[in-house]
């Protein structure tokens, strides 16, 4: 099973997610067969090929302890592999999933994303535009945080639309404990919640940047509710630029232009063209269709020679 072979690579120390990737993208397709001793050999002398048959066996644990957690163990070789994540540079090898992960695949697929305090103007016009933008989407992609990504979940929801929610941790847990229940009526509805970290691993401050590239890769288009420049949301939206996706973000707010509460929308706004969504326009109806339409995007895919894994 190519998983349990990805998940000892990623194992590797001195290779990280990025290389890894680049790896395996590297693989002809009529060596897949050979996987094993493929991969075998080009870590070889760096790791002894005992140590790396240890690693094998781990990852072959891994699987089957994220199925007894009645998880979808999805490799990047499997037909059921989001075809959207292919376009990141550094796509997961692996991605593991509770729920209907059809959820993944949707045509017209909406990152909803902002600040996880966001002021009242944007709880209200930011729940008015999600509810019009997730209605013309075909599901709605955020991080299950508490904040804009709950406004941008619960609109989906409200809308009958397929929503996923991206998480930085392993799905024996759900984060913030105050998102549990929001969490099951996600499932419950038909979505999902996806993770590239096994059953066990804890929340840490770098997953969360981690895993706003998968949202991104998992949509054709985003929507920015609210964000500083330095907002954790900002890096989603900067990598869908990068995918040439079509970005929108809500309007801002009367006397807004130097709060730095507002950055991340100015950034955007000042680096291209974007779809402003106002909760009061007339427009706001054709402008979310604009924004969700389908479209083609494309990001880059960067690989590494042999000599350079290490």
């Amino acid at each position: 099973m190519s998983a349990g072979l990805f998940l000892a690579l990623l194992s590797v120390k001195s290779i990280g997610p990025k290389k890894a990737n680049a790896l395996v993208r590297a693989i002809p397709l009529d060596d897949r067969k050979n996987l094993e001793s493929i991969i075998e050999s080009a870590l070889y002398p760096k790791l002894a090929p005992q140590a790396w048959k240890s690693l094998c066996k781990r990852g072959e644990e891994i699987i089957e302890e994220s199925l007894a957690h009645g998880l979808s163990v999805i490799d990047s070789f499997s037909p059921d592999y989001p075809k959207n994540l292919h376009r990141l540079d550094s796509s997961p090898l692996v991605i593991f999933v509770r729920g209907s992960s059809s959820a993944l695949t949707t045509p017209r697929p909406l990152a909803i994303v902002g600040s996880r305090d966001p002021c009242a103007y944007t709880r209200e016009n930011g729940a008015i535009v999600s509810g019009v933008a997730a209605g013309k989407a075909t599901s709605v992609i955020s991080g299950l945080a508490i904040g804009c990504d709950t406004i941008a979940h619960r609109e989906a929801l409200t809308k009958d639309v397929l929503t996923v929610g991206v998480v930085a941790h392993g799905l024996d847990i759900i984060y913030p404990k105050a998102n549990e229940g929001l969490a099951n009526e996600i499932i419950e509805s038909g979505g999902c919640l996806i993770s590239e970290y096994p059953v066990g691993t804890p929340p840490r401050p770098n997953q969360f940047i981690e895993r706003d590239r998968i949202q991104a890769g998992l949509s054709q288009s985003g929507l920015l509710l609210q964000s500083s420049s330095r907002g954790g949301s900002m890096h989603a939206m900067r990598a869908l630029q990068k995918l040439n996706a079509r970005i929108g973000v809500l309007a801002l707010p009367p006397n807004s232009g130097t709060s730095d509460e507002w950055g991340g929308t100015i950034e955007l706004m000042k680096a291209g063209e974007v779809i402003v969504l106002d909760a009061a326009a007339e427009s706001l109806d054709s402008d979310a269709e604009h924004l969700v339409s389908e479209q083609a995007s494309k990001g880059p895919v960067e690989c590494f020679t042999q000599a350079q894994l290490f």
